[in-house]
Formats: C-alpha cells, sequence, structure tokens
C-alpha cells in the first residue's frame, strides 16, 4: 500500500481484502481516486506480487553492464587509494613537524630563551595543532578494504534482487523495495512501468553502458 502508484492518475493504491465464491477471501489492489478511469479495477495481490517480482529481474543490471561496471570502478578506486596513502603520509610527516616543533619550544624554554607567558602561549598553541592533526590522521581511511569482497557481496545481491525480494519477510519487503525504488512504482494494466531506480542501479546501468574507459571523478 502507498508503494504502488496508479499508471492512469498517478495516484497511490491501496489494498483491501475481498470474498469470491471461488476462491475465498483474497487480497487485492485498486486505485481509490473516484476521478480515475482505473476506479473500481481490482488487481490480485498475487498477480501484482509476481509482476514485480518479474520487473526487479527485468530492471536490475545486465551481467556484461556489471562487469563494465567492475572495471571501470576497480580502475578508479586503484586511483584514489594511492591519493588516499599520499594523504595519509602526508598528515603523518606533517605530525612528526609539529612534534620536532613542540620539542625545539621546550628546549628553547629550558634554556630560558622562551619564558613566561610567551613560553606558555607557544606550548599551548602546538599542542593544540599536534592533537588536531593527530585526529585529522584518525579521522583518515589507512585501513585497506578488501574490495573485491564487498563488490562480490554486492553483486550477489543485485544479480538475485527478485529472489531475495520473494523471499524476504514483509518488513525486509519493505525497505528493500523503497532501496530500489525511492518514489515508489507504477502500476495498471500494463504492469510495471516508468519506475525511478535508485542511483546504486542507476550508476552500473550508466557506466556499464558507456564503452569509453575515462572514470570522472564524480563516481
Amino acid at each position: 500500500r502507498k508503494f504502488i502508484h496508479c499508471d492512469e492518475c498517478n495516484q497511490s493504491m491501496t489494498g483491501t481484502w475481498a470474498h469470491s465464491q471461488h476462491s475465498g477471501k483474497y487480497a487485492h489492489y485498486y486505485c481509490y481516486n473516484p476521478e480515475c478511469n482505473m476506479k473500481g479495477k481490482t488487481f490480485r495481490r498475487s498477480d501484482v506480487e509476481n509482476a514485480f517480482s518479474a520487473y526487479l529481474a527485468q530492471i536490475k543490471p545486465t551481467e556484461e553492464f556489471i562487469q563494465r561496471f567492475h572495471d571501470r570502478f576497480i580502475k578508479r578506486y586503484a586511483e584514489r587509494e594511492q591519493e588516499i596513502r599520499g594523504d595519509y603520509l602526508r598528515q603523518v610527516n606533517r605530525i612528526k613537524q609539529i612534534d620536532e616543533e613542540k620539542t625545539w619550544i621546550i628546549d628553547q624554554g629550558k634554556q630560558h630563551i622562551l619564558v613566561g607567558e610567551t613560553l606558555r602561549e607557544q606550548v599551548v598553541d602546538v599542542e593544540q595543532r599536534l592533537a588536531l592533526a593527530k585526529l585529522e590522521l584518525r579521522d583518515m581511511h589507512s585501513e585497506e578494504l578488501d574490495i573485491n569482497a564487498l563488490l562480490s557481496y554486492a553483486y550477489d545481491f543485485i544479480r538475485t534482487v527478485e529472489k531475495a525480494w520473494c523471499d524476504a519477510v514483509p518488513e525486509y519487503k519493505i525497505k528493500l523495495q523503497r532501496f530500489i525504488f525511492p518514489k515508489g512504482v507504477m502500476y495498471g494494466k500494463s504492469g510495471f512501468t516508468n519506475c525511478e531506480i535508485s542511483p546504486l542501479f542507476q550508476l552500473i546501468s550508466v557506466l556499464g553502458a558507456d564503452q569509453s574507459i575515462v572514470v570522472s571523478n564524480d563516481y
């Protein structure tokens, strides 16, 4: 309910139970907009859910697209990994320099070259800069990720997304379908149409369809 929109009027559909002389009690969806041409037309829940599962299988990226996305993503990740490592090493050197500056200030104090308030101010300043630099270092991504394992897990999910949805409990179904279709889905006599998919699926499709080997920083 509320996730499916009528493809005639774009109003969200609702669901209810009905009784049939032959099949007993059954659930169905329908558009309750009084001004819609589809008002009064019902769709059995089983038909809608089977069609949705088939639609998931239809819109998911193809194997060819997944492979192209993988090749381009790995290329960009390797470049970015080198950038991150460079930033990390530069930050380590920066900390070393500040630490040396602190040692020099303390040494100046021991020799009574810096004394009193001047010494205290410089010690406080260098200690603050040193603490901030170390905090920034911890925030940097210094651990290596097993990116191939993570991608493999993601691809397995994408390849079997319709099965994952069918096997999921209702609460997870709702989260999963909202993740894939953040604005819901359109449904009518011709089935599911004109649905905006999530950025993840869009990205794989866009990169997978592009034959270029150039990887944009935007990705």
